[in-house]
């Protein structure tokens, strides 16, 4: 675990746990709410549904909007994935699969292009990182005041337990078609896909980071590990279990991850810019695991 006491790692430990925690939250928060005219004005157009020629049998297995403006994103971006997703959504429906299973199908597609451009997404427009900022918070207090249990660590605690058969009955409850986390993927997905083909047409060069970009995340790292549900977080190595399990219970993880965010997005825009393209380096090469697996976050 990290020891912000040791001179030693004040410095590299506390930029490295900051980058790791970015990421982190970069990976954990997505935002559900339409963030509209990401393109910007002096930009070339971003192709959008519109331009993207969706199998009408695709388009004809759902009828809302957020699905369909989504299928035409994926369409634009990675044609492949779209045609890999229509074939897969032809079986389902062959077997009479329900709107959950095909939920499931549309946000699980084109997971491996997407995953393969982290190192594109570097060059998108700081735009695109805000927008992700944006929404996640608004979400996260849109959940948090829902009462929703996705925000509680009980909640967090009863999927710790379950068996991978398990794990997928919930991800049915949680994440498909029409549950309350459908639309959540759904648009942090979108937004993702926007930032790749923009990326692609209008590469930004961010630089490495800075000194002052440096110092600001260790600043932001130290800030963190100072929030007192952080600080209980970090006392429960080599805690017994039930002890682990006490502590997670009142923890309200989406009013700790708004805190998060309103750290990251206070800071300079430029900085913010270089930020984004390094983590998406540290994704692309691993590197960022590598970190997170050092400082105890998974």
């Amino acid at each position: 675990m990290y020891d912000a006491r040791k001179d030693d790692q004040a410095s590299g430990g506390g930029l490295v746990f900051g980058l790791g925690t970015l990421v982190l939250v970069a990976a954990l928060f997505a935002g559900i709410l339409f963030f509209p005219d990401l393109t910007g004005p002096g930009k070339k157009a971003v192709p959008g549904v519109v331009d993207a020629q969706v199998d009408q049998a695709l388009l004809a297995s759902f009828e809302d909007d957020a699905t369909r403006e989504y299928l035409g994103k994926l369409q634009a971006t990675f044609p492949s994935a779209a045609r890999d997703l229509e074939h897969d959504i032809r079986k389902a429906n062959a077997r009479d699969a329900n709107k959950v299973e095909l939920g499931l199908l549309v946000l699980r597609a084109g997971t491996e292009d997407i995953t393969g451009s982290f190192g594109r997404l570097g060059r998108a427009d700081v735009k695109h990182f805000n927008a992700l900022l944006d929404l996640s918070s608004e979400a996260l207090q849109d959940l948090s005041r829902s009462g929703a249990p996705y925000c509680k660590g009980t909640d967090l605690k009863a999927f710790a337990g379950l068996s991978d058969q398990q794990l997928y009955a919930a991800a049915f409850d949680r994440v498909g078609h029409g549950a309350g986390l459908y639309n959540f993927g759904l648009e942090f997905n979108g937004i993702i896909l926007d930032a790749i083909r923009d990326a692609r047409a209008n590469p930004v060069n961010h630089g490495a980071m800075t000194n002052a970009d440096e110092q600001a995340v260790q600043r932001f790292a130290f800030s963190i590990m100072a929030d007192p549900q952080i600080m209980k977080l970090m006392t429960l190595e080599g805690s017994s279990r039930s002890q682990m399990d006490a502590a997670l219970e009142t923890i309200n993880f989406c009013d700790l991850g708004t805190r998060i965010i309103g750290q990251v997005d206070a800071m300079p825009e430029a900085t913010k810019g270089r930020l984004w393209a390094e983590m998406m380096r540290q994704v692309s090469s691993g590197e960022a695991e590598r970190s997170l697996r050092r400082f105890g976050a998974f």
